[in-house]
């Protein structure tokens, strides 16, 4: 197994801003703080060969949720979107062609149109030009082409060939090799393109290095079961593999972003991480997209 190193942490400390979410402030006073950090979420069943995730009964989709997950000694936010229920979107720029910027005001954007916003967080690794690095997919519609250059720089290309997160046409969701994402163009909705990947088939790609940053990465544990973590803790990228695999029951995870850009806004929660700036993005929503989301 390749051992790839971090790059160097950043020069300048993140900034953040929290606000505190409402269900930590409904806590008993009876409650311990070993209770409030227990991790919340139970590990998703995977779907039998008789009856595929896909063809489950919908009456028993869950509604999108954020919760928080200790494991490793680190804190995560983890937002779990059943695709049955949930809508799983990219965005970047608004119907005038303005990019959104941070996560509470693309939030806010789809809140006024309609939308129940669970969660909203980064996307995939972009250029210094403000533009995404990779692959950006929208409503189906290809807004930058997928990035196969041959280079050894940075996280995105580490290790080749890095990943793809796509959720297709018939509302399932797979992470990809970028080598082999072409084929599935025709067939996808959404998607964004990054690196490294953290696990292919339930393997970790390679053995990362030790620096520890705040991390953002997407993870699948079955067509319909797509898992958003963000990071509260500086974390690496080996504990963060470890946490789809063995917390999430993810085969297959793939980095977006980190360090000094990193975001995260779940207005229900009152939970609001903003390290930016910030290029693309990731929504979650409970139900059906407003219209004025589905037309660019």
């Amino acid at each position: 197994m390749p051992t790839v190193p971090d790059p160097p942490p950043p020069d300048r400390a993140p900034r953040r801003s929290f606000l505190m979410p409402r269900w930590l402030l409904a806590v008993g006073l009876g409650a311990t703080v070993a209770t409030v950090a227990k991790p919340l979420l139970e590990r998703p069943r995977p779907p039998s060969k008789e009856r595929p995730a896909e063809a489950r009964p919908r009456d028993d989709a869950r509604a999108p949720a954020l919760q928080r997950v200790r494991f490793r000694e680190a804190d995560y936010y983890v937002v779990h979107a059943d695709l049955r229920r949930a809508r799983v979107q990219l965005h970047w720029k608004d119907e005038r062609g303005r990019p959104f910027g941070t996560p509470t005001a693309l939030a806010r954007w789809l809140e006024r149109r309609g939308g129940r916003v669970a969660a909203v967080a980064n996307a995939g690794i972009y250029t210094p030009e403000s533009t995404p690095k990779g692959l950006h997919v929208e409503r189906g519609r290809t807004v930058v082409p997928l990035n196969t250059t041959d280079s050894t720089g940075g996280n995105f290309f580490r290790p080749r060939p890095n990943g793809v997160f796509a959720v297709l046409r018939d509302g399932t969701a797979a992470i990809v090799r970028s080598d082999r994402a072409s084929a599935l163009l025709p067939r996808v909705a959404e998607a964004t393109q990054s690196g490294p990947r953290l696990l292919e088939d339930g393997a970790a790609t390679a053995r990362f290095g030790d620096v520890r940053l705040p991390r953002t990465a997407v993870g699948v544990a079955s067509p319909t079961d797509v898992f958003l973590v963000v990071s509260e803790d500086p974390v690496t990228l080996n504990d963060l593999a470890a946490l789809f695999r063995e917390r999430l029951g993810c085969r297959d995870a793939l980095f977006l972003d980190g360090g000094a850009v990193q975001g995260l806004a779940a207005p229900a929660e009152g939970v609001r991480i903003e390290d930016g700036p910030f290029v693309g993005f990731l929504s979650v929503l409970d139900g059906p997209a407003p219209d004025s989301a589905l037309a660019r």
